[in-house]
């Protein structure tokens, strides 16, 4: 449940997802829905993803993963980190090329509040002066993981299929099969 904006990074650099399988668990209690979670995407694309998070660990390490063809897109500690496959050793009796991933240096932005910069590019996008990174259809996209990761659990951690089809809570569901408990708080 709180990993719906990095859903959306996922959404913005590999595009829809075709499937996700996910599992969503209660290690402590009392939380109002899950404190830890898991999930393997695959995207439309071709790409697969990773993402794992967990809120009972004494750090914080709000990260993600997505594999392509040429390279890997790695989200961690509010950074993004680009490698891409570059030749390594090649071996002359099989004519076998090697391949590592090197890491390459890409342009972040300057720190800032990021509730500030989205403020500012809603406010250029009402006055026509831009559009919107992640609309509504992006935002329908990401809560649509989250869904998927419940069901998946649901149904004994098989791969949902996008779109998806069930639009229950997840939560609720969870609870009605008893592998989540209610709040007591």
């Amino acid at each position: 449940h709180d990993f719906t904006h990095y859903f959306d990074l996922m959404d913005m650099y590999a595009g829809e997802v075709d499937w996700l399988c996910g599992m969503a668990e209660q290690r402590m209690r009392p939380w109002a829905v899950e404190d830890f979670s898991t999930a393997m995407i695959k995207f439309k694309g071709g790409a697969t993803g990773i993402m794992h998070s967990g809120e009972v660990t004494t750090y914080t390490e709000n990260a993600f993963e997505l594999r392509g063809r040429e390279g890997v897109i790695r989200f961690l500690g509010e950074r993004v980190h680009l490698f891409e496959s570059a030749e390594d050793d090649y071996e002359p009796d099989s004519g076998f090329q090697w391949h590592v991933l090197a890491h390459k240096e890409i342009e972040h932005p300057p720190a800032g509040s990021t509730y500030v910069s989205a403020l500012e590019e809603l406010l250029q996008a009402l006055d026509g002066n831009g559009e919107l990174r992640s609309d509504g259809l992006t935002g329908m996209r990401s809560l649509e993981m989250v869904m998927a990761i419940y069901q998946s659990q649901i149904e004994g951690n098989r791969p949902i299929s996008f779109p998806m089809s069930e639009r229950g809570s997840g939560v609720e569901a969870l609870r009605a099969v008893g592998q989540f408990a209610e709040c007591s708080e």
